[in-house]
């Protein structure tokens, strides 16, 4: 039967199979995807190989979705840590200079109650050099000298020792070395950046400028007779030169440690 001749009257399945058998024969799916393929999808996703664990879509979105967002907290949280850094070293120098500060402050007050104590009602500007005489005064726990450069306005308490943790505090005294005011070589050690600086500016010291100290045994008065830049294994400057000298040292130049910058100061009274 011409298959042409039925277009307009097509054969009715149900009332003669075997007609409509022979105008339509089956198509090979097959064949035909292999004979005309379709176009590519870019939304297909290729079939996984044999081996790997058969999963649905939906599985492998919700895995990809999963390690997305647990590489995303990751990155947050790294992100995070370095601002967290980054902030603690911009903070760092200034909350050691508010530490020494609060100690400063501290020990003054403590000065204070003890000068109260006593009842010396001598006014600060005269308790250091001669002004109340060659008596000591009342120095705070911890501390063995008050220490005050005029030229630069500096003043402060000085603690025992050269270590970190004496320096955090304020300008530290050298052990093994008198104290200022005593025959010898008064040694005394301060930072010149970060911990409230102390000897920040004692690089604007002249010659001749005074400094002045008061111990729990008596008052001083030093001359500076001059400034040295030595290497840091240059050691002597703290040693015994034979006088009565007061030896200031610190970091050159600051924010190093490359040299050292000494103040003698030679004692006058």
């Amino acid at each position: 039967m011409n298959r042409t001749a039925h277009t307009s009257h097509p054969v009715n399945p149900h009332a003669c199979p075997a007609a409509h058998a022979a105008a339509y024969p089956a198509v090979n799916a097959q064949a035909y995807y292999q004979a005309y393929p379709p176009p590519p999808n870019p939304y297909y996703q290729r079939p996984l190989p044999p081996s790997a664990p058969v999963t649905n879509r939906r599985h492998q979105r919700c895995g990809r979705r999963g390690r997305s967002s647990g590489h995303r907290v990751a990155t947050m949280l790294a992100a995070i840590l370095i601002i967290l850094v980054g902030v603690g070293f911009m903070c760092y120098p200034k909350l050691t200079d508010f530490w020494y500060q609060f100690t400063q402050w501290r020990l003054a007050a403590q000065a204070s109650g003890l000068t109260a104590l006593v009842g010396d009602r001598t006014e600060d500007s005269e308790i250091l050099g001669t002004g109340g005489g060659h008596t000591g005064v009342p120095l705070p726990g911890g501390t063995v000298a008050l220490l005050e450069i005029p030229a630069i306005g500096f003043r402060a308490y000085v603690v025992e020792g050269t270590g970190r943790a004496a320096l955090a505090q304020g300008p530290g005294h050298y052990p093994g070395t008198p104290l200022p005011g005593e025959p010898g070589n008064a040694a005394i050690a301060g930072h010149r950046t970060m911990y409230g600086h102390p000897f920040g500016d004692l690089d604007r010291l002249q010659p001749g400028d005074q400094i002045l100290t008061a111990t729990a045994q008596r008052r001083a008065a030093y001359r500076v007779v001059e400034i040295l830049i030595v290497d840091p294994t240059h050691t002597e400057v703290a040693a015994d030169a034979g006088d009565n000298r007061l030896t200031l040292t610190t970091c050159h130049p600051k924010g190093s440690a490359a040299k050292r910058l000494v103040v003698v100061a030679e004692l006058t009274d």
